[in-house]
């Protein structure tokens, strides 16, 4: 039994959790973390998907964004068509943990819709 226990106190630990909410100046969540959003066959899964869009599918799906001021300074892949035809049950994951911020924030008080029912853009 006590193996059994161990067992599901590891399987929860995987699961997404709130780890912080983070607010502004006055007081509102602006953000909230989440640990073990996705597990790493999940994560390998988007690096993949991210590589193969680079260089076989879309060369325009990719965007090198230089850092300095004024400018947010990241490489971005647009993966939101491609993760919802070829890896649906992450981005399945990726609507639930974006619901799960939304959820914890109280966001749904400000009039701000559920991630759920807008899609991944």
């Amino acid at each position: 039994e006590r193996s059994s226990n161990n067992t599901n106190f590891n399987m929860n630990s995987m699961l997404p959790r709130v780890t912080e909410m983070h607010r502004n100046k006055n007081g509102h969540v602006v953000a909230v973390e989440i640990s073990s959003a996705l597990s790493e066959k999940y994560s390998a899964a988007v690096q993949n998907l991210a590589r193969s869009t680079r260089e076989l599918l879309f060369d325009s799906k990719f965007e090198d964004r230089t850092f300095g001021p004024g400018k947010g300074g990241n490489d971005c892949t647009y993966l939101a068509p491609c993760l919802q035809v070829f890896e649906p049950q992450v981005a399945k994951q990726v609507m639930g943990v974006a619901h799960l911020a939304w959820k914890t924030a109280n966001w749904q008080e400000k009039d701000y819709p559920d991630p759920r029912s807008l899609g991944i853009r």
